[in-house]
């Protein structure tokens, strides 16, 4: 399950998470050579107390390909520099966050056909270092509870201090390899198969100001190589029909670990856990003429089993005071897409309006157990979620070229979220109703390729 941040909007990232194929999804190689140089400035709108509110982000983006092509073998390479900002990451009345976000990828490929057998081969690296800084302004009390206020949350802000720096960083090498039989009829039959070998680190930095025994800058690490694989089988067509069948499937054991010195009094190892996520795709694409469509459906299946501990806290006494979480959580997904658009174009101008639609049957099967100690009530709860999830999606994308080496283009899109609860509760709980309107879901974005 792999999830693209740079440059998507927020219907590409759902589409990514349910496993569901772009239409231009495919590894042909481009017979020019081209560099494009992007500047970029999206604004899009959330509810200020959203989790997931991204109220600026703009990114700079190099690209250079340079193919090397005869009749039978076609060779060459591809390398891409990105960078961007993500501010009022995490905006809420507790916190506030932004994420500088750089990313490198260069690949390399090779096209060959031998007697109708046709062979393509594609190696790419990402590299992807980020840099989150966590505000957070105020810290949960109890107005009833004080137990609670003095075994947890009264030890929160000397534990972790009022900012939190996060590292992530990611080393993704992708192998991609494309076979295409002879003819049979009037139809290409195809395999296609995609190798991830990925290396996640995560260094986060905080102070603790608790007690002599605890007091100084904190190193905790989560890391994690796994290896996802995804499998396609199909027919092409010559009129640019494609029909697939796929699978993929990702396992990884999530660990975090806290660096601690020998004369330290704290805890190793705050995390351990097992994550398995296998995903089954069918799609049809047609991409003849001006106009091109996809209808595909996925159906997958998350596991998820979590155990966690917080550092050391305090002390009670002479005795440490640390809390403990256990998760099982098991997410199942039917899911259903379509995509319709058509070309306008002449020898300057291009137009490309596109419609987009996503539904999805959300299964959420929840159990999670706190062991919280000292005189604190421990939590066993079970939650069931069921959720009817429809996304709406209209694009436009336009831009005018000028003597063919320089485009403008102009890029917008608008997400219409429509979620039916049919069982369990509320997964997020509603703000407070407020007199100023809020709107979401929309993404400008406005830039110039170059060309030689």
């Amino acid at each position: 399950m792999i999830i693209n941040i740079a440059n998507c909007d927020t219907f590409d990232i759902v589409r990514s998470i349910f496993s569901l194929d772009k239409i231009e999804d495919n590894i042909f190689i481009d017979k020019q050579i081209k560099i494009n140089s992007n500047l970029n400035y999206l604004y899009t709108e959330y509810s200020s107390d959203s989790l997931y509110n991204r109220s600026l982000i703009h990114f700079h983006k190099i690209q250079f390909h340079s193919p090397v092509i005869n009749k039978k073998l076609q060779f060459g390479c591809s390398y891409e520099f990105n960078y961007s900002e993500y501010k009022n990451i995490l905006n809420t009345e507790y916190t506030f966050g932004s994420i500088n976000f750089l990313s490198k990828n260069y690949d390399i490929y090779l096209k060959t056909k031998l007697n109708k057998h046709s062979l393509k081969i594609k190696y790419k690296h990402k590299s992807i270092d980020n840099n989150f800084l966590l505000k957070i302004y105020k810290f949960p009390h109890s107005e009833t509870d004080s137990t609670l206020n003095k075994y947890l949350y009264n030890l929160l802000e000397p534990t972790f201090g009022d900012s939190i720096n996060f590292y992530p960083k990611t080393i993704n090498n992708i192998i991609n390899i494309y076979y295409s039989a002879p003819q049979i009829f009037n139809f290409y039959p195809f395999i296609n198969l995609q190798f991830h070998f990925v290396n996640m680190k995560i260094d986060e930095r905080h102070l603790n100001t608790n007690s002599p025994k605890l007091d100084g800058e904190k190193y905790t690490q989560i890391g994690n190589t796994f290896y996802p694989f995804q499998l396609k089988l199909g027919i092409t067509s010559k009129k640019n029909n494609m029909f697939f069948f796929g699978y993929s499937e990702t396992n990884l054991e999530p660990k975090w670990k806290q660096i601690v010195s020998p004369e330290s009094y704290d805890i190793n190892v705050l995390s351990n856990g097992n994550f398995k996520f296998t995903n089954w795709k069918i799609g049809y694409k047609n991409n003849a003429g001006k106009k091109y469509y996809f209808l595909g459906a996925s159906q997958g299946k998350l596991k998820w089993q979590q155990e966690l501990s917080t550092p050391v806290l305090g002390y009670w006494f002479f005795l440490p005071i640390s809390h403990q979480l256990n998760i099982d959580l098991q997410i199942f997904h039917k899911t259903q897409i379509v995509q319709y658009g058509i070309y306008f174009n002449n020898k300057h101008f291009s137009i490309n309006p596109e419609f987009g639609y996503i539904h999805s049957l959300l299964s959420i099967d929840m159990n999670y157990i706190a062991n919280l100690e000292y005189g604190l009530t421990s939590i066993n709860e079970h939650k069931n979620y069921l959720y009817d999830i429809n996304l709406f999606n209209l694009k436009l994308h336009s831009s005018y070229s000028f003597k063919e080496k320089i485009k403008i283009y102009f890029d917008c899109s608008q997400m219409i979220p429509y979620i039916r609860k049919i069982s369990g509760g509320e997964l997020i709980s509603k703000p407070e109703k407020r007199k100023k309107k809020y709107y979401g879901g929309l993404m400008i974005e406005i830039g110039m390729n170059y060309y030689y």
